[in-house]
């Protein structure tokens, strides 16, 4: 599979987020039941999500430990914390990015193009990965269509 690579500026956005640890055997059940969470703490709010789902991972994960992950939902207005969900302003950057088609296992290859293509391109990654789902299992049962939107942040060197 070839991945084309892109720069983009993202502006500063308001999102709903949450912050848990989740143990790699229980890791798309935790993510399932954060998006749950955060769906219902936007709803009660009154609001609805101006945009995908998107994730990050804070710490790399082994098969012992568990990992600390944000999930989120971008937002129009800030609201107030509602139990672990909170408003934050994700700061408006510059990311290297490409689309990954099919289940998020397979995303590896992606994520190494990017890293390739920041380094040959005069850039340094100056944040954390992450990425935006634009068709997940929330749209579809068939991994195959699914299709993950990777962010790098990058400065020019």
């Amino acid at each position: 599979m070839s991945f084309e690579v892109s720069v983009r500026k993202l502006p500063a956005q308001q999102a709903a987020v949450i912050e848990i640890s989740a143990h790699p055997s229980e890791m798309l059940a935790t993510i399932r039941s954060g998006y749950n969470r955060l769906s219902a703490a936007i709803a009660a709010a009154g609001l609805e999500p101006a945009g995908p789902p998107f994730f990050v991972m804070e710490e790399v994960f082994d098969d012992e430990q568990p990992a600390r992950i944000r999930l989120g939902y971008p937002v129009t207005t800030p609201f107030p914390p509602d139990g672990e969900v909170h408003c934050t302003e994700l700061a408006a950057c510059e990311v290297a990015t490409t689309i990954h088609r099919g289940p998020f296992s397979e995303a590896g290859p992606a994520y190494r193009v990017i890293e390739e293509w920041i380094s040959a391109n005069d850039y340094v990654a100056i944040g954390l990965p992450w990425e935006v789902y634009l068709v997940s299992p929330a749209d579809t049962t068939d991994a195959l269509q699914y299709v993950t939107e990777i962010h790098i942040p990058i400065a020019s060197r």
